[in-house]
């Protein structure tokens, strides 16, 4: 179960979705997700074997101390990503994730399916504006982009040459 939510984020990893996260953002997320065995709740699981609790185990495997990887949470959650399961809520309406007697829990959150692409570089004005609006010859969302009409390499063949 946990290979494919592993896939699941590697492939996200390699959306524009994940540009500027960090290498620990990006240990933390696949260690969640090596650890996941029921996807429904996609909640990281401490084994009986373990040694150490499942925050130990995101420190030790992100090389950082707890502080820093209080820090990683956060820029996750920042970012959309929330990892800490809630526990509660404090008397201001601010969510908790520790408290004393209780381990912190992680779960792996669900990537966006989709996000808006940085405008190209490259593009004159024109071409910037309509793909702001999202139009393109053709009704293509993608300005023409995509190899259809323009005699450009279809989507499955720019696929097989990024592996």
């Amino acid at each position: 179960m946990s290979g494919r939510l592993v896939g699941e984020v590697i492939e996200w990893l390699r959306t524009p979705a994940a540009k500027g996260i960090t290498d620990k953002e990006r240990i933390v997320l696949l260690t969640i997700a090596d650890r996941v065995l029921d996807e429904s709740t996609r909640e990281m699981v401490r084994f009986k074997s373990d040694d150490c609790k499942l925050r130990e185990r995101l420190c030790q495997v992100a090389g950082v101390n707890s502080d820093t990887l209080k820090d990683v949470l956060q820029r996750l959650a920042e970012r959309g990503l929330e990892v800490r399961v809630e526990l509660g809520r404090d008397r201001n309406g601010r969510p908790y994730y520790a408290r004393r007697g209780r381990d912190m829990e992680f779960k792996l959150p669900r990537f966006p399916a989709s996000v808006r692409l940085p405008v190209r570089e490259d593009m004159q004005d024109g071409e910037k504006e309509a793909g702001k609006a999202g139009e393109g010859p053709a009704g293509d969302r993608h300005g023409g982009r995509d190899g259809g009409e323009d005699g450009g390499e279809d989507g499955e063949e720019r696929l097989r040459a990024c592996g």
